[in-house]
């Protein structure tokens, strides 16, 4: 039973890593397409800096990064743009069975390995010109390093030079990943703070480092706390008015676990291990991995709190933004597991079966990320170039990016994925007496609004006082049509 375990972990993990490959010629979402132009190495790092990356809301670190390898590769295709992050994905899976506690048992690592293997939004992600990436990869080590240290505390033992070196510095590099990051760094720090002063340790080290730290985030920290000020950022909901509901754990479990079904079975498991940690409990005295539980469960309780009620004002209950603490999450999770699964080696059996309903729910899903029941930013713009190749491109992005970065972002697919050589303007946010000019070069231009609903036109319609022609636009919806039905068929016959 053991060795049918891990061979089928084995197998587990490496179908993970194929997972991890399917996606990376998908068009870019949304998200990914600001990445794109941060990224572009005819543009200066400076001007990139001061109109693109300051003005926006995540530390700019990844961004950085791409900016460089794009001076390596060929700019535009998408997979060359998504590449490092599929890297980073094997780098964190690496560096997870790599830097495990070696004296946690061995079946722990497996269970860690395989909820960090198999979950749907890892998979997707580890395809995504994005730094979550970077993100999972570095609270990788600093979770392990945080847990390291804390043993080191309770052994009262000195913590190496080196480890807080490596701590100081992985820190800093989340930091400057994305502010959950940061959250999780500042978390972990107080936590082993409160743990050294709990064991009578020495402080120093305990206020210096994180100090150290916090002085390298400043750079970003002030200018662009400035600039969502200055934006007013902080006027109501930041991203948008989301009422908290019941309908957001559901999204939750099926961000964390893959799929509700899948969840019940990892209850059903969690539930029956912790029952049986409690019967042992009454005869040792002792539960298993309990300084551990603890160490992992407090940062994730305090950063869910704490983003509950910001989310008051700002919502917060972002799942993807707690991609630093699935180390955290996934180790508690193993951990409660363990004694049921070293007990019984046949309830690693039924954990394999929430294993395999992860692969196949992101497995289902695939033909929608690869074809999509919509269409998307890159099909978007071939039925552009197929049907109104002959006109400039006018958008009217209601978005939430920083406005100067809309042209370029817009220009993207057509510019530098199709090579066609019209204009394309951003006509929302240009001034009232440009606009009237542009819009009076009748049938000369094409009009687009991406993620059209019914309150972005209305904005639309206050902001540009006028009704459309129901003759042109009858017009350019059966040519959008058509084109949007070759492709399709093309499409068909190519899958």
């Amino acid at each position: 039973m053991k060795k049918l375990f891990i061979v089928l972990s084995t197998l587990g993990i490496l179908v993970g890593l194929v997972c991890r490959t399917i996606l990376l010629n998908i068009s870019f979402e949304y998200d990914e397409i600001f990445t794109s132009i941060t990224a572009n190495p005819a543009v200066p790092l400076s001007y990139i800096w001061n109109h693109y990356l300051a003005v926006d809301v995540h530390p700019p670190l990844f961004n950085i990064l791409l900016w460089l390898y794009n001076h390596l590769v060929a700019y535009g295709p998408e997979w060359i743009l998504r590449f490092p992050s599929l890297i980073l994905s094997f780098i964190g899976l690496f560096l997870a069975w790599k830097l495990f506690p070696r004296y946690l048992p061995r079946i722990t690592r497996w269970l860690f390995m395989l909820l960090l293997g198999c979950n749907f939004y890892l998979l997707l992600y580890a395809q995504h010109a994005r730094a979550y990436s970077l993100m999972l990869c570095l609270s990788i080590v600093l979770t392990f390093l945080y847990l390291q240290m804390a043993r080191f505390i309770r052994h009262h033992k000195s913590i190496p030079t080196a480890t807080w070196i490596g701590y100081g510095i992985c820190s800093l590099l989340l930091c400057w990943t994305h502010y959950f990051g940061a959250l999780l760094f500042g978390l972990l720090s107080v936590v082993l703070f409160v743990y050294a002063w709990k064991h009578k340790q020495p402080l120093r080290g305990f206020i210096f480092v994180p100090l150290l730290v916090f002085i390298g985030f400043l750079p970003w920290l002030i200018p662009n706390l400035f600039q969502n000020l200055s934006q007013q950022r902080f006027e109501g909901n930041w991203w948008a008015n989301k009422p908290l509901s019941w309908k957001l754990a559901t999204l939750w479990i099926e961000f964390f676990f893959s799929d509700k079904q899948a969840f019940y079975i990892l209850s059903g498991l969690g539930i029956a291990s912790i029952v049986y940690s409690s019967l042992r409990f009454k005869r040792q005295r002792v539960w298993p991995f309990n300084r551990e539980m603890i160490l992992t469960f407090i940062p994730m309780a305090i950063a869910f709190v704490f983003a509950l009620v910001m989310s008051l004002k700002i919502f917060w209950l972002v799942w993807r933004y707690f991609i630093p603490f699935v180390p955290c999450l996934y180790l508690f999770v193993a951990l409660v597991l363990t004694p049921l699964c070293k007990r019984y080696r046949f309830t690693g059996l039924i954990f394999l079966c929430f294993v395999g309903m992860s692969f196949h729910a992101f497995i289902r899903m695939c033909p929608y990320f690869q074809e999509g029941k919509a269409f998307h930013a890159r099909e978007s713009m071939r039925i552009y170039q197929s049907a109104f190749a002959d006109k400039d491109l006018y958008v009217v992005a209601i978005e939430d990016f920083p406005v100067e970065s809309m042209q370029p972002m817009y220009a993207f697919y057509p510019k530098d994925y199709f090579h066609l050589d019209k204009s394309v303007y951003e006509v929302f946010h240009m001034n009232t007496e440009q606009r009237e000019q542009l819009i009076t070069r009748e049938g000369e231009f094409v009009m687009w609004m991406p993620n059209c609903n019914p309150e972005k036109m209305y904005r639309l319609a206050q902001t540009f006082r006028r009704t459309v022609d129901p003759v042109r636009k009858e017009e350019y919806t059966q040519r959008f049509k058509q084109a949007a039905q070759q492709l399709t068929h093309q499409r068909n016959i190519s899958s």
